[in-house]
């Protein structure tokens, strides 16, 4: 038997596990190792149906808008796809033998865009430059620990720009990275400059 938690992410620090959601991931995963459970733990980063399709890392893919904060123009996104993590997941689980997966935290990489990579193929999509708007990480700081003491739904959200303002997000799903074979990766410029991204 191996147990797969539904961690999809990364390995957070002590701030990001406060965020409820993933805290409640991190007592399951504690939970089985500490009952002798061989476990795996797969780690994307973020979905990138998510992080470029939804306003909660700042970009705007249907209105042409992006907001920087901190670093996030220069620091890298590491995203995956759903069809991306299907595929690994497939590859991973259909032939390798527990024993080669038990009590390893297992990195998915597909695309790695900056915040100014990630403009540009915005800019490539709508044939002019995003609106763009950049906030510091000192204001992104003090406002996820307000969302975090109130426990403010959004904390999340707040977190995952943060991680990525400061370059921590990329780091933070570790150097043992799984490779799907004869797989055609997706680009930031095919799925937002030609449109390919799938809805969150």
């Amino acid at each position: 038997m191996l147990f797969v938690p539904s961690d999809l992410a990364a390995r957070y620090d002590d701030q990001g596990n406060q965020i409820p959601v993933n805290r409640n991931k991190v007592e399951v995963e504690k939970a089985a190792r500490q009952a002798a459970i061989p476990t795996t733990v797969v780690l994307p980063g973020n979905f990138a149906e998510f992080a470029l399709g939804t306003p909660a890392l700042g970009v705007d893919y249907e209105s042409n808008k992006i907001q920087f904060i901190g670093n996030s123009a220069l620091e890298p996104l590491n995203l995956c796809t759903r069809s991306y993590v299907a595929a690994a997941y497939a590859s991973i689980f259909a032939s390798t033998p527990i024993s080669q997966l038990k009590d390893r935290d297992l990195a998915l990489c597909e695309l790695r865009p900056t915040g100014t990579e990630i403009a540009e193929a915005l800019t490539q999509r709508f044939w002019v430059a995003p609106l763009s708007r950049s906030e510091s990480e000192e204001h992104i700081v003090q406002a996820l620990d307000e969302a975090v003491e109130t426990a403010n739904p959004f904390a999340l959200g707040l977190y995952c720009r943060k991680i990525w303002a400061t370059g921590e997000q990329a780091k933070m799903i570790g150097d043992d990275v799984w490779g799907v074979k004869n797989y055609s990766k997706a680009t930031v410029s095919n799925l937002i400059a030609e449109s390919k991204l799938k809805p969150y």
